[in-house]
């Protein structure tokens, strides 16, 4: 049983060092033919990463004008403002409401 196993594990090493012997003849030819391949697939990865760096850096502009109009608010007291304004919208229909009997 042991002879077997040790012929099997010697047979499995040789064909393993066969096919890494052709592989590596066999390496040269292969590289040169997915040369082109892999050269289209960088280029198209360098395209993809330049697109979404310009679609970043639109949505961060698009995030930044909201948040610089808000911190001008604040310091101006215009949010202070708007917010009265809101409140005094809301509570108003609570008053139409609870007159219509809705409330």
């Amino acid at each position: 049983m042991r002879l077997k196993l040790i012929l099997t594990h010697g047979l499995l090493f040789f064909a393993g060092a066969a096919a890494a012997s052709s592989l590596k003849r066999q390496a040269p030819r292969v590289g040169q033919a997915l040369r082109p391949v892999v050269k289209q697939a960088l280029k198209e990865g360098m395209v993809l990463r330049r697109t979404l760096q310009v679609l970043a850096g639109e949505v961060r502009e698009d995030l930044e004008d909201p948040g610089a109009e808000s911190v001008l608010e604040l310091s101006t007291g215009a949010a202070d403002r708007k917010v009265a304004g809101l409140i005094g919208r809301v509570s108003s229909r609570g008053e139409e409401q609870g007159a219509r009997g809705c409330g």
